[in-house]
């Protein structure tokens, strides 16, 4: 199978399925959040590098164990960036809630049997039965 991934900026290419996966694991998401500086690739993550009772400086740091110093207010970003994300997937899990519930009240009606609604939604019946409202 050929699959084309296409970017910002970039012509579509055509990639072979087993490069797929190592596309997805090297390649910037776009909705993934930017939350700091990238090197080999791949996002950074915040550290300290103080040791004991002695303030730590924030640092970013890479897998590869290259390091460079940050600015609070870095940091700051990464907070604000990841809450965002929170917020975003705390709004789609309410959506997909919303929608799981109108696809087993529609079946329900249509005389799906409650064991069968149990199976096909993963809910126990307290669960099925409050999602049901």
């Amino acid at each position: 199978m050929t699959a084309v991934l296409q970017g910002p900026g970039a012509d579509e290419q055509s990639v072979a399925e087993s490069n797929v996966r190592e596309y997805a694991a090297t390649e910037p998401h776009p909705s993934a959040p930017v939350q700091g500086p990238t090197h080999c690739g791949l996002a950074m993550t915040p550290s300290g590098a103080g040791a004991g009772s002695e303030p730590a400086w924030p640092m970013w740091s890479c897998a590869c164990g290259f390091r460079v110093d940050a600015d609070i207010s870095d940091f700051a970003g990464s907070i604000w960036s990841a809450a965002a994300r929170v917020e975003s997937l705390e709004w789609e899990m309410d959506a997909a809630r919303d929608a799981l519930a109108l696809a087993i009240r529609s079946a329900a009606v249509a005389g799906l049997p409650k064991a069968e609604l149990q199976l096909a939604s993963g809910l126990d019946e307290a669960a099925l039965r409050d999602l049901m409202g």
